[in-house]
């Protein structure tokens, strides 16, 4: 005898097919974006794949784990939780400032001349397309000794 499906069973039957669908579709973007991953970031295309690899390992342990949690705990603390966790990010060990750079030197050239004589590593983002090939770096704030190094060196400058 042949049975028919509820409504509460297509419904499930669909929403499991779209999400299968979403996750393809995701993961087709991100491939599609590593050129432009590569060139923003100036990284090599082994980084982006194993930052891709990485975003699938987690997925591929939070998915078995997610039905034990479920099962665990309610569905609103979970919800409560992730969204906290995602709130709050990964602890960052500096404040990052854009600068535009309006002196005798280039973005690249500042860029270059505080690496090499003073040894203080900043963001050359003039060759961004953000920024229309402005001339902009990018600093970060960090100890105050750090912070006076860098202000030291620009008066230098």
């Amino acid at each position: 005898m042949e049975e028919k499906l509820t409504m509460k069973q297509l419904l499930a039957i669909l929403a499991a097919g779209l999400f299968s669908f979403c996750g393809v579709l995701i993961e087709t973007a991100t491939n599609i974006t590593f050129p432009t991953l590569m060139n923003e970031f100036h990284i090599s295309t082994s980084l982006v794949q194993w930052m891709t690899t990485g975003n699938l390992l987690m997925m591929g342990i939070m998915i078995p784990i997610s039905s034990y949690l479920k099962r665990r705990f309610q569905t609103k603390k979970l919800f409560l939780i992730a969204g906290f966790l995602f709130s709050i990010g990964l602890p960052s060990q500096a404040n990052y400032f854009l600068c535009e750079v309006i002196s005798k030197y280039s973005s690249k050239e500042l860029t270059e001349l505080l690496l090499n004589e003073y040894n203080i590593l900043i963001k050359d983002c003039g060759t961004k397309k953000a920024f229309r090939n402005g001339e902009y770096i990018r600093i970060a704030v960090r100890s105050t000794l750090d912070n006076q190094r860098l202000i030291d060196a620009l008066k230098e400058l």
